[in-house]
């Protein structure tokens, strides 16, 4: 039987779930836009300075030089069977409330706005289904009034795992060299983190 302390721990877990989630999103977009920038000035930076990939120089050259180093990637949870079967289970079961919430025959009363809204939501669901989002369904179900499945220990367990993992996502995101182009403050600093990231991934002038 779930105690208060643990169903009031669940409540503020899915809060800062939803919070995250959105935090999240609104990072990753930053750092797809940021990416763009960063991309098409570097580009001008290499040309204006006359560098080189490591796979250019090795074909001209034949030199072969250091491992480039790796940008920002997802982080992706390690998941043992056990726990994605009972993660794919309560995610089964807050899709198919989040489908009967949106199902068209129970929205038509609605307004058209709110028809809309809940038209979005279900192919938002649909989405985190496939991609097994199970965080955004429990989202999404939130949003919708609907009812959570019953928390337990291991519904805790995941949901903190989830937020440190979210967490850890954006830092990791802030931490890149697009993001952090994005905050220097003058040309000086740009081309010194140019420079840089020119370094780290295996650019060099050609001689």
């Amino acid at each position: 039987m779930i105690t208060p302390k643990l169903k009031k721990k669940y409540e503020k877990l899915i809060l800062e779930l939803r919070y995250l989630t959105a935090d999240y999103d609104y990072h990753r977009m930053l750092y797809q836009d940021s990416q763009i920038r960063f991309a098409e000035a570097f580009e001008q930076y290499v040309a204006e300075n006359n560098l080189i990939t490591a796979e250019e120089r090795i074909l001209k050259t034949g030199e072969i030089g250091d491992d480039p180093e790796d940008e920002f990637t997802e982080l992706e949870p390690v998941e043992d069977e056990r726990q994605r079967k009972r993660i794919n289970a309560v995610a089964n079961a807050v899709y198919k409330k989040i489908a009967k919430a949106t199902h068209p025959d129970k929205i038509m009363h609605m307004t058209e706005e709110e028809q809309e809204r809940r038209r979005d939501m279900f192919q938002d669901a649909q989405d985190a289904s496939n991609k097994r989002e199970w965080y955004r369904l429990l989202c999404i179900a939130t949003d919708l009034g609907i009812s959570l499945p019953t928390p337990s220990k291991e519904h805790i367990t995941l949901l903190e795992t989830k937020n440190k993992e979210l967490r850890q996502t954006i830092i990791s995101m802030n931490k890149t060299y697009a993001m952090v182009y994005n905050k220097m403050p003058n040309e000086a600093s740009k081309k010194n983190l140019f420079k840089e990231f020119a370094k780290a991934t295996g650019y060099t002038t050609l001689d």
